[in-house]
């Protein structure tokens, strides 16, 4: 496997896609995407609220999914000091995740009046940034080996996750 081959795989995987592997003579491949699969712009939310159901699909909440499959398996994981490397690919995935919510509007900013929809995409914003220097701090206990203070880390990065999504996710239908 070369280098290239390699990087592209590490890279498709810490970024949570799908990795189709052809077979020698399969000419089919995977089916080119459905016309605007990926047409919303940056800055601006897929239809519809977040939280469940299918008309309630939105392109942060892809994201923030793919945030907490990667803080549940830390959760189990980063107090052994062998998983580290895959931790720390678990950090990154976040991270890539948060970098990329961070571009967007949260569905419950539509349900406000105009003038405080710039406001809470500031505090939306500064919440995100604040989380992902917790996630840099996590990365760095890991890399220091010092996991029981990763697990506190991320307890911390817990209680954020909590309290912001009560103040910035949609509730959910009942």
């Amino acid at each position: 496997m070369n280098f290239r081959l390699l990087a592209t795989l590490s890279l498709t995987l810490a970024a949570g896609l799908p990795v189709v592997v052809a077979q020698p003579g399969d000419n089919s491949g995977p089916p080119p995407p459905p016309a605007g699969a990926a047409a919303v712009a940056p800055g601006s939310t897929a239809a519809g609220p977040q939280g469940g159901g299918d008309n309630d699909h939105t392109e942060l909440g892809d994201h923030m999914k793919k945030i907490g499959k990667a803080f549940k398996v830390l959760r189990h994981q980063l107090s052994d000091p062998s998983q580290n490397d895959s931790s720390l690919a678990l950090v990154a995935t976040m991270h890539t995740q948060c970098e990329a919510a961070l571009l967007l509007k949260p569905a419950k900013e539509a349900d406000l009046p105009a003038d405080q929809q710039a406001d809470f995409q500031a505090k939306f914003e500064d919440g995100m940034k604040h989380f992902i220097g917790e996630l840099d701090k996590l990365s760095d206990l890991i890399k220091a080996g010092d996991n029981a203070g990763a697990v506190a880390q991320l307890k911390v990065l817990g209680g954020l996750e909590h309290k912001d999504h009560k103040e910035f996710r949609k509730p959910e239908k009942k």
